[in-house]
C-alpha cells in the first residue's frame, strides 16, 4: 500500500473533540493534515489504526476524513462582539444626585472681607 502524503481531518460538530488514541484535541470547525511533519509526529500506520478501530472511527460523527484532500472552505468566520448591549436596563440601582455649588461660591469681595476680618482679630 502507497503511503498518502496528506491525511486531512476536519471537526464538524459545535463541541471540540478529543482523540484519545492520537493524543489530539481538534476545536470545532478547525481541519488538520495528521501527516504534516511540522506539526503532528504521526506515523500511517497510527492513523490508519485509529480510523479502523480507534477514536477516528468512534468519533466518525463528529470529525469527518477527507483524507489526501485539504477540506475547501472559504475564510473562517470569528464571532464579532456587538457593539449594542444585549439588555437595557429600564431602572437603575444607583440615585445620581448633583451638588449644590451655590454654598462653594463666593465673590471677590466677600473673600476679602473674611480675611480682613481675621486680620482684625489678630488670628493669623
Amino acid at each position: 500500500m502507497i503511503k498518502p502524503a496528506s491525511f486531512w481531518v476536519i471537526n464538524i460538530s459545535k463541541v471540540n473533540v478529543m482523540l484519545a488514541d492520537l493524543y489530539l484535541n481538534i476545536p470545532t470547525g478547525c481541519y488538520y493534515n495528521l501527516l504534516d511533519s511540522k506539526h503532528f509526529h504521526y506515523s500511517w500506520e497510527q492513523i490508519e489504526k485509529s480510523a479502523t478501530s480507534g477514536s477516528l472511527y468512534k468519533k466518525q460523527d463528529k470529525i469527518k476524513q477527507c483524507g489526501e484532500e485539504k477540506p475547501n472552505f472559504g475564510k473562517k468566520l470569528k464571532p464579532e462582539m456587538s457593539t449594542i448591549p444585549a439588555v437595557k436596563p429600564v431602572r437603575s440601582i444607583v440615585e445620581v444626585v448633583e451638588p449644590n455649588y451655590d454654598a462653594l461660591l463666593f465673590s471677590d469681595e466677600s473673600y476679602a472681607n473674611e480675611i480682613a476680618e481675621l486680620f482684625d482679630d489678630k488670628k493669623i
